[in-house]
């Protein structure tokens, strides 16, 4: 709202509770979500910690904390024990790593998920994550370079 500073009127002003009381239900939330992963580290349960770090990755990716996304989702990699959990995990990857503007990182695990055995060679991952054709290509090409 400060960027367009009262440019559409009256009508609409900044709801500073409706903020506040989004941003205590997010901390609620986040906290929640790492006290159970917390809990599942603990009980050394490696599908619950894969879960769990997907959880704080999808949570993060939707408050737009790309970063912290990111390092949610790489850190499945460790609890990741069938190949479709790989891919779910480099799948997560290239789709924060593109919206970050990151391609080394949208190649790299590109390239890991390609590379995981039990994979068919003829699936796209990037157009299993929504990725428009072209949009694709650009990413194969920046992987070749």
């Amino acid at each position: 709202m400060e960027k367009i500073s009262g440019r559409l009127g009256p009508n609409y002003e900044l709801d500073r509770q409706l903020i506040e009381s989004v941003e205590v239900a997010a901390a609620q939330k986040q906290e929640r979500l790492e006290s159970e992963l917390h809990s599942h580290k603990t009980n050394l349960i490696k599908e619950s910690i894969r879960l769990g770090h997907n959880d704080l990755g999808d949570f993060f990716y939707n408050r737009g904390d790309l970063q912290n996304a990111f390092k949610s989702y790489v850190r499945t990699r460790d609890y990741c024990t069938t190949p479709k959990h790989i891919i779910t995990m480099c799948l997560n990857a290239v789709r924060v790593a593109v919206e970050l503007n990151n391609f080394m990182h949208v190649s790299n695990y590109v390239s890991k998920a390609e590379q995981t055995p039990g994979t068919k060679a003829s699936i796209n991952p990037l157009s299993s994550i929504g990725l428009s054709p072209e949009l694709c290509s650009v990413v194969a090409l920046s992987t070749v370079v």
